[in-house]
């Protein structure tokens, strides 16, 4: 199964809920990446492996991982993927 970093942005787009609130963007960042942690769990992501390539990239939370890394890592690269029982990557 290919993950793409695309597939992240989109999923924290969503769980960020961002809105345009006449004229004004609004949305909800509880100041950590717990809905980047929630994607990679859910999608056997290397969360310690993804939370270094964040956090390398100005990704400290949600909305930063929006506005700091998605410029940066493009849309069609893929994840790192793993097999839960044995740990090893595909």
């Amino acid at each position: 199964m290919t993950v793409t970093w695309g597939q992240l942005y989109d999923y924290v787009y969503k769980k960020c809920n961002f809105q345009d609130v006449d004229g004004q963007l609004t949305w909800t960042c509880h100041g950590d990446l717990r809905f980047s942690k929630q994607f990679c769990e859910e999608n056997k992501v290397n969360w310690e492996a993804t939370k270094e390539i964040l956090e390398g990239h100005g990704g400290y939370c949600d909305c930063e991982v929006l506005f700091n890394v998605e410029e940066l890592i493009g849309r069609d690269m893929r994840m790192v993927t793993f097999d839960l029982a044995t740990g090893e990557p595909y």
